[in-house]
């Protein structure tokens, strides 16, 4: 996605923003790694404590639990001495909104495809299937209505606190299309997988993007909500008499009969996948007709052109917390090995 800031005349020399655009872009994301830190800490001690071989909605809580009730609440604690800059404030119309949504299939579309062809391409060169299933075990396992809970409640709002509100508040006063960038790809990141770290960040990017030109945070939870309900509980509200295991197996085993066999069954399943693709379809046209509306306001403490990137990604914060994402990265893709 290309965006356009508008252009002002800057009232100061941008040379003289550098220093405190450092700090911002520093301790910001320097947060957004000590805020993983801090639940990778608290969840291995929760693990600890756990008995052996435990429910499938235990590892569930073990995991959700540290991040949300105390790395989170300390992340935010930690943030709130840096200087905010919030967007100002404009509506959204539910006619806007549901265009929006149609804009979110379509990338969700896009980068998932990208995501299965470089796990395509891995699965190649180191010969084993590298693509995560964490969604699917996830949506179709023994507590499938704990996950879409969390899936489409917990996460949308305190993700679209993380990557949105509070860490572009203090960084998109030195620019919001690198508060946009960072605010998308940390967040594809931080997901750790190829199988959801590209939609994640084109996704992460259209919110940021719509937070810059709203300063509302609702709107964000809100699609991000639908999108998530439209991920996991509608396919799970299609398929839930199914056993998902026989079905992969069936649309794998290229015996026609089988194959023709089961998607009798799978109608409604079937209408949702191509309603998913009607709504990417008219996203595609949205985003081709709207694109000259994809504009930001102007930074309101403007940087030298060429000293931009140094300033927001060549720092500590920067670096600690691409460490922790290529953590993330490592960690699962051993598990898959």
């Amino acid at each position: 996605m290309q965006m356009n800031e508008q252009t002002i005349v800057p009232e100061a020399d941008p040379e003289a923003n550098i220093p405190a655009a450092k700090k911002a872009y520093t301790f910001s994301q320097l947060n957004l790694a000590l805020f993983y830190v801090f639940y990778v800490i608290v969840s291995l001690i929760v693990v600890h404590f756990l008995p052996d071989n435990p429910s499938e909605a235990v590892e569930y809580l073990a995991h959700y639990i540290p991040m949300y009730l105390v790395a989170f609440p300390l992340y935010l604690l930690i943030s709130r001495p840096l200087e905010t800059a919030p967007p100002e404030k404009q509506h959204m119309s539910i006619f806007q909104i549901i265009k929006a949504f149609f804009v979110c299939e379509f990338i969700g579309i896009t980068g998932n495809l990208l995501g299965m062809l470089v796990n395509a391409i891995l699965s190649f060169i180191v010969g084993t299937n590298t693509s995560s299933n964490f969604l699917i075990g996830g949506v179709f396992g023994e507590s499938s209505l704990l996950f879409i809970f969390l899936a489409v409640i917990c996460a949308p709002v305190v993700e679209e606190f993380l990557f949105r509100k509070i860490l572009i508040d203090r960084i998109r006063k030195y620019g919001n299309t690198a508060a946009i960038l960072i605010s998308g790809i940390m967040f594809g990141l931080f997901h750790g997988n190829f199988t959801q770290a590209f939609y994640a960040a084109m996704l992460g990017m259209l919110f940021a993007f719509i937070y810059v030109r709203t300063g509302r945070i609702q709107y964000t939870i809100a699609l991000h909500m639908c999108v998530n309900f439209w991920g996991t509980a509608m396919p799970y509200l299609t398929l839930r008499n199914h056993d998902i295991n026989e079905l992969i197996s069936a649309l794998t085993s290229l015996n026609p009969d089988r194959i023709l066999t089961m998607i009798n069954t799978m109608k409604p399943f079937l209408i949702m996948v191509a309603c998913t693709y009607l709504f990417a379809f008219i996203g595609m046209i949205l985003l081709i007709v709207y694109r000259k509306h994809l504009t930001v306001p102007a930074a309101i403490a403007p940087l030298p052109q060429n000293k931009r990137f140094t300033t927001a990604c060549c720092n500590i914060g920067f670096f600690a917390l691409l460490a922790v994402c290529i953590y993330q990265f490592i960690r699962q893709f051993s598990a898959l090995l």
